[in-house]
């Protein structure tokens, strides 16, 4: 009986080949990781959204604002409740405007929205509440009152979209 040392080729292929899944495995993992973060930030504003919407429309004024601190920590906030962080500043939240204008929101403009009470179609992007509850609305050089069109919520590799509906109110995630 021959004493045989060492692998045989088919022994070194099979593993090879398995060693070659897990790290095809391990690689789309962590791809994956920031992706869950951006997902669950779309979430949260999407149902804060739809919240705001239901309060605005059965209260004189709701309102729900997302904005980035110094950190790069994003933090939403539905009027009359505690602010809460949605994501950190390996995400990033743009706004498009009805004129086409991207807005990022880390440059220290805030996102504020509302919506009507009387119909729940969207209010123009409010840029000040003031302390008895009312809104001044931002406007562009020819005097038209701005309104959100898209928020975009991405970490370079994964993006989604909130696409809102001026007249309606309603408002996709995709």
């Amino acid at each position: 009986m021959r004493n045989n040392k060492g692998f045989s080729f088919a022994e070194a292929i099979a593993v090879i080949a398995i060693l070659a899944v897990l790290a095809a495995g391990v690689v789309v993992g962590i791809g994956s990781l920031g992706g869950w973060r951006v997902t669950n930030c779309a979430s949260d504003i999407n149902s804060s959204m739809k919240n705001t919407r239901v309060n605005a429309m059965s209260k004189s004024s709701a309102y729900m604002q997302i904005r980035c601190d110094s950190n790069g920590d994003y933090f939403l906030m539905e009027s009359g409740k505690q602010e809460e962080k949605v994501a950190s500043g390996s995400i990033s939240i743009t706004y498009e405007t009805n004129n086409g204008v991207t807005v990022d929101i880390t440059d220290g403009s805030p996102l504020i929205l509302s919506y009507s009470r009387s119909s729940g179609a969207f209010m123009p992007i409010i840029t000040n509440v003031r302390d008895d509850g009312t809104f001044t609305f931002m406007t562009d050089a020819g005097g038209a009152y701005c309104y959100c069109s898209k928020i975009v919520i991405t970490n370079g590799a994964k993006t989604k979209t909130i696409t809102l509906v001026k007249d309606t109110g309603k408002h996709t995630l995709e």
